[in-house]
């Protein structure tokens, strides 16, 4: 569901909000799961975080996705050896 509405939208490029509907809609699908005490804010960030290294990732088509969940974050790296080759 997300993936199609970031197709729609540019994939988040140039963007720092998700529509409420969309987030309504997430907070409505994931309410039987653990995820659920997550806030419209939470799936914001979340969504917009993956989002910024997913577009560089499908533009150098490959790198390494970088994730801290303790302290939140997400980077994306280029794949050197693609360059090398």
């Amino acid at each position: 569901m997300i993936f199609a509405y970031a197709r729609d939208h540019s994939y988040f490029d140039g963007v720092n909000s998700v529509d409420y509907e969309l987030l309504r809609a997430i907070k409505l699908i994931t309410n039987p799961f653990e995820v659920r005490d997550r806030t419209f804010g939470d799936w914001e960030e979340a969504i917009l975080k993956a989002y910024s290294v997913w577009r560089p990732m499908v533009a150098n088509n490959g790198g390494t996705f970088i994730g801290d969940a303790k302290e939140r974050r997400v980077a994306y790296e280029p794949d050197t050896t693609l360059a090398e080759s």
